[in-house]
């Protein structure tokens, strides 16, 4: 089933998609638990795809790999997942990807090049880095929900 888009949201794919065809390269979604960040993503990533355009998801943990690859197929957008233990689908023209294994397997690829001070990972270095390569780079804000883990 796909998502139909609220008004607001409708706003805010609207306003990326200008802020892309400005130029813009860096942008940043902030919306509250619950907005519907992911299905924002989703339509963003449908426009995308129906021009051809590859696009590649970073997440930082499971949960929001799983999140997102759950609303990609319920947008019936095919994708890929590039983390340890999922089957790999390179062809796809969308990857959601963790940050952590494309890390580990470009420092293992001798294809890929790394700068050579290149000791640790940082968040801001590799969206500095990733930015340059790709025609925008959009962010959101995540809102995590461990059900299964007991209040602190």
């Amino acid at each position: 089933m796909t998502d139909v888009l609220r008004p607001y949201q409708v706003d805010v794919v609207a306003q990326i998609e200008q802020a892309i065809a400005a130029g813009e390269k860096r942008l940043l979604i902030v919306a509250p638990t619950g907005s519907g960040k992911t299905v924002v993503a989703s339509a963003i990533i449908n426009r995308f795809t129906e021009r051809y355009r590859p696009v590649v998801v970073l997440a930082h943990r499971k949960e929001i790999i799983d999140q997102t690859s759950k609303k990609l197929h319920g947008s019936k957008i095919t994708h890929g997942i590039v983390k340890a233990g999922y089957s790999p689908r390179p062809m796809e023209r969308v990857q959601v990807a963790s940050v952590q294994t494309l890390w580990v397997r470009a420092m293992r690829s001798k294809a890929m090049t790394l700068p050579s001070k290149a000791v640790g990972w940082s968040r801001a270095a590799s969206t500095r880095r990733s930015s340059r390569i790709c025609a925008a780079s959009m962010s959101a804000t995540v809102t995590m929900s461990r059900p299964n883990l007991p209040p602190e």
